[in-house]
């Protein structure tokens, strides 16, 4: 069935956001004259697509239905995010409605440990299951992400550099967190415990070395409120870490990855921000699997750090790669 209008309800997590952008584009590109609308369940969604040059309309439906997309007919409307995002919206919206095919599968999979032979990044999956559901046959060969930022982005990063006084230093960047920090926060703890977060202590090593092999290095702490507690210790401890959670939008984060040397990052919203731009990453990865969930498959510039569990990823270890990464 040929379809002129599709909906297209994206996944509420700024990185699952993302591994949907190749998809979209390849939609673009295979159906000529098709009009594509964004839904976007979260503000983080909502700020991936927006500008993004493959959609005809974008609409938020973070903290509400917009009255503009009330009553909408579409040809097709794809769910690709959970229920409790989904059908509130579902609700509003009038013509067909279901998820991509295979879409369940992919997500049961993610949840196991893949086999070696059984690897399928997950924006792979997010592309072939809305080719399969529209019936679509044609080659994808660029899974990059899309995430355009403007002028205005790039000048708000070069005046918080300058008010931090780093605008003419080499920079890197240090995201120690996770969006499930915040669940696991407590004044009390000297360290961080999250299965995804890396530990306070060899962060403290890393920065350390860094110091003192590269002293005219400064290295940019991002994160939101949940990795707040932490930064802040760090910065205490090391000079040469400037705190800067929550100084940065999504659209400003991609912006400054530009100005960044190589950026260390856990597998999180961040890294997938990281992987839109040129920056070397060097990711940590202990119960996720890089194959699966790093950057964007045919990305060359990363380093990736694997381990049975993030106790294991020392400071030493990501010393050597960011070394390594600046000096060659």
């Amino acid at each position: 069935m040929p379809y002129s209008s599709i909906a297209y309800i994206t996944a509420h997590r700024l990185g699952d956001a993302l591994f949907q952008t190749p998809a979209i584009r390849q939609l673009k590109s295979a159906i000529p004259g098709i009009s594509i609308s964004i839904i976007a369940p979260s503000a983080a969604s909502y700020a991936v697509f927006e500008g993004n040059p493959d959609i005809d309309a974008l609409y938020d439906a973070s903290s509400s239905i917009p009255e503009a997309l009330k009553g909408r007919t579409f040809d097709l409307t794809m769910i690709n995010c959970s229920n409790r995002f989904a059908m509130p919206i579902c609700k509003s919206i009038n013509g067909p409605q279901r998820f991509p095919a295979g879409l369940e599968e992919i997500r049961s999979k993610k949840k196991e440990p893949a086999l070696a032979n059984d690897l399928q990044h997950s924006c792979v999956g997010s592309l072939e299951s809305l080719c399969a559901s529209l019936q679509i046959s044609s080659t994808c060969n660029d899974y990059s992400y899309t995430l355009p930022f403007t002028k205005q982005d790039e000048l708000q990063v070069d005046r918080i550099l300058k008010q931090l006084d780093v605008s003419n230093r080499t920079l890197i960047g240090l995201h120690l967190g996770c969006r499930s920090v915040r669940k696991h926060l407590s004044f009390l703890k000297s360290d961080i415990t999250h299965k995804k977060a890396w530990r306070l202590n060899e962060a403290t090593r890393f920065c350390q070395l860094l110091s003192e092999k590269h002293p005219e290095i400064r290295c940019l702490a991002t994160g939101t409120q949940a990795e707040g507690i932490f930064t802040k210790k760090l910065a205490k401890a090391c000079p040469n870490v400037i705190d800067v959670v929550d100084l940065f939008s999504i659209k400003e984060a991609a912006a400054l990855m530009h100005r960044l040397q190589t950026y260390v990052v856990t597998d999180t919203g961040m890294l997938h921000v990281a992987s839109t731009t040129p920056v070397h990453i060097v990711g940590l990865y202990a119960v996720t699997n890089p194959a699966i969930t790093g950057p964007s498959p045919g990305r060359t510039a990363h380093t990736a750090i694997q381990r049975d569990s993030m106790d294991a990823i020392t400071g030493d270890i990501v010393f050597d790669a960011v070394h390594k990464a600046l000096t060659t």
